[in-house]
């Protein structure tokens, strides 16, 4: 039989008998690979992965009374959107670069740096690094500057709703004031006084349209806090086990791919 015959051929069902018997085959080629897995790790070892924990509560009872269970959904998934954008910013990125005495390497967005959200309120920060330090240090810097930009924006968040306020306060003052001056007999200083509400009403719309800007959408009722910050965990990427499984389970398959493509050396 030629090598095509024997490529293209589909194993036969005593093919595949003889390939299950063969048990020793099996074990000295997991037992091999095994082997070539753990060189491969003691000689390539995977890069140091470090890890940062930062709590995040959403205050549901209070940003939104009353609510069912989809609005809530809704209103997590919403603002979750929100902070994971506000993690991956060119702020949060570059101030945790700067704390951490490293240059900003855009790598750290293509696989670097990991956020998962746990959804218990955990928000962990990973970072990979073949240095075990800097791991450590990039994945602290990383939820260091998190937890500071959102607490600017929740701070700008509640200038905003007093900003607001004010504006509301003014239009009612305008409204008042447009009725007496509506009056057969207005005030003497209904020009001077609705001028000078106008005024105001423009310069608090300038400074809201700077702090909508400023806020990136982030409610005033988010909480977050640094739980973990101090002895960050660093580990392999990949345990050494999990070379050893591959390499076993690679050496397996290969060994039946063998053993059903010579299993056909015996017709023809």
């Amino acid at each position: 039989m030629s090598w095509k015959t024997r490529l293209l051929r589909p194993p036969s069902l005593e093919d595949w008998a003889l390939a299950l018997q063969a048990w020793r085959l099996w074990i000295v080629a997991g037992l091999l690979g095994a082997l070539v897995g753990a060189g491969l790790y003691h000689f390539h070892p995977p890069p140091y992965r470090a890890r940062a924990e930062v709590t995040v509560d959403f205050n549901l009872e209070e940003a939104w009374p009353g609510a069912g269970d989809k609005e809530l959904f809704e209103y997590l998934a919403r603002e979750s959107k929100k902070l994971r954008a506000l993690a991956w910013s060119d702020a949060v990125l570059q101030q945790a670069a700067a704390t951490a005495g490293v240059p900003f390497d855009p790598a750290w967005r293509q696989g670097r740096f990991v956020l998962r959200d746990e959804h218990d309120g955990r928000w962990h920060f990973w970072v990979t690094s073949p240095d075990p330090e800097q791991a450590r240090r990039l994945a602290r810097a990383w939820a260091q500057a998190f937890t500071t930009e959102v607490r600017q924006r929740v701070t700008v968040a509640l200038d905003l709703i007093a900003k607001r306020a004010a504006l509301a306060e003014v239009g009612r003052q305008q409204a008042q004031w447009q009725a007496q001056c509506s009056a057969p007999a207005p005030p003497q200083e209904c020009a001077e006084t609705l001028a000078a509400l106008e005024q105001q009403q423009a310069a608090l719309e300038a400074e809201i349209a700077d702090l909508e800007k400023a806020s990136a959408g982030i409610l005033p009722y988010v909480e977050v806090s640094l739980s973990q910050a101090q002895g960050l965990p660093v580990e392999r990427r990949s345990p050494a086990a999990a070379y050893a499984f591959t390499g076993a389970l690679a050496g397996i398959v290969l060994a039946l791919g063998w053993a059903l493509w010579a299993g056909g050396s015996h017709e023809g």
